[in-house]
């Protein structure tokens, strides 16, 4: 697990795309005990999300957290969308997900997802896992 993220500067920046309001702040408290500072765009609607970074012509994020169970657009549709996109493609995907069933796991990576990361069930714990990538 834990692909380090490149990005230019001292702040990086990332999506997190979670229909779970909690889950958003939950994240944001985890990526304030970072050792950098993160900027972190959320979305809770899928596909407001697709919508919103397929039209984005700004620089790109280090990298995107999906959750992999959705309405609307499952987080194996919104992978497929990215990595179908070729303006899209190479940027990282890491899917966040409750869900530590193997075979998610790897029909995520299959997929194209640079990593999987199962959520913890502490900030502290989200917060250790987090520094891996950034």
């Amino acid at each position: 697990m834990g692909t380090k993220m490149v990005t230019s500067g001292t702040e990086k920046t990332c999506i997190l795309i979670d229909d779970d309001e909690d889950d958003h702040c939950f994240f944001t408290a985890a990526l304030k005990g970072q050792s950098i500072k993160i900027h972190c765009t959320h979305y809770l609607k899928p596909r407001e999300a697709m919508e919103k970074i397929s039209q984005h012509r700004g620089t790109q994020p280090a990298c995107i957290f999906i959750d992999l169970n959705m309405p609307q657009l499952t987080g194996l549709e919104c992978l497929r969308i990215l990595k179908e996109t070729p303006a899209l493609s190479d940027i990282p995907i890491i899917i966040y997900s409750t869900s530590s069933n193997p075979n998610d796991i790897e029909t995520c990576k299959r997929l194209g997802a640079t990593d999987y990361l199962i959520k913890p069930h502490s900030i502290d714990a989200l917060t250790s896992s987090l520094s891996a990538f950034f």
